[in-house]
């Protein structure tokens, strides 16, 4: 799950390009808000061109998109120009949830260990 913070410089890794046809895509992120079902879609340039193991994309909220608090659904497409941001009709290269969260939600998200448990395996206790 992607978790997105306001106001701030998101990283964040995917691994798109491992299902890339095109030689040289622009990558188009297409967020869907699970609640109302807004979608909101925009490009965003891959930071490590050259990596083979994963795609890193930087996601500025809300220079860059301004998707308000909640819950969504996320799909990354290739296209072949970024002249417009209309969904393809191929399969998305990759499908995940994402987070963003409200102020005061974010205490939740960075101080609770089981958080961290859950995303790197390492939860112990059984």
């Amino acid at each position: 799950m992607l978790v997105l913070l306001r106001n701030t410089s998101n990283p964040i890794g995917v691994t798109a390009s491992e299902r890339a046809t095109l030689s040289d895509p622009f990558f188009l992120f297409s967020f869907t808000n699970k609640m109302t079902e807004e979608v909101t879609n925009f490009f965003s340039e891959r930071l490590n061109p050259t990596s083979t193991r994963y795609d890193l994309f930087e996601i500025t909220m809300p220079t860059d998109v301004d998707l308000p608090s909640g819950n969504y659904s996320y799909r990354i497409y290739e296209k072949s120009s970024d002249a417009s941001t209309d969904i393809p009709d191929t399969d998305p290269l990759e499908i995940g949830l994402a987070k963003v969260p409200q102020s005061g939600e974010i205490d939740e998200y960075f101080h609770n260990s089981s958080f961290f448990n859950y995303v790197y395996g390492a939860n112990t206790t059984s």
